[in-house]
């Protein structure tokens, strides 16, 4: 033991591991992650404007969207907030924040199918507007 583990949980994790359950489970969460990020990937598909780009993750929990260059991610994070979306914006990801100034990530591992398709098509909408007053 070492590193702070508190011995009595890390047990309970190792008898779960040997039990059998852990890989059956690791293919549930595969399976639900896939499925909401297809969900997302077609909602992006969808909704979004021409010029925005975004990534196809083969695994994991997020999708980078890169928006025009007229287009700052602080600006859309602060309009899509005002309608209920939230999203990070990409410069607390860069080691030079101003690298990531049109750079959003999007979550999907923990909403529900409907608020992903939700929240994207609201945030497709708040881009849409700031490309059209560019």
């Amino acid at each position: 033991m070492g590193g702070g583990a508190n011995p009595f949980v890390a047990q309970m994790v190792a008898a779960y591991c040997r039990s059998g359950a852990w890989e059956p489970h690791i293919q549930r969460l595969r399976s639900l992650y896939n499925m909401r990020r297809d969900r997302a990937l077609a909602a992006l598909g969808q909704y979004m404007p021409a010029g925005v780009r975004w990534t196809h993750p083969a695994g994991g929990f997020f999708v980078w969207l890169t928006l025009p260059q007229h287009v700052l991610a602080r600006e859309v994070q602060r309009l899509a907030l005002q309608q209920g979306v939230e999203v990070a914006a990409g410069e607390g990801f860069y080691a030079h924040p101003d690298q990531g100034a049109h750079h959003l990530r999007l979550t999907y591992s923990c909403a529900s199918p409907d608020d992903i398709e939700t929240g994207i098509r609201v945030l497709a909408q708040v881009i849409q507007g700031l490309i059209a007053t560019r």
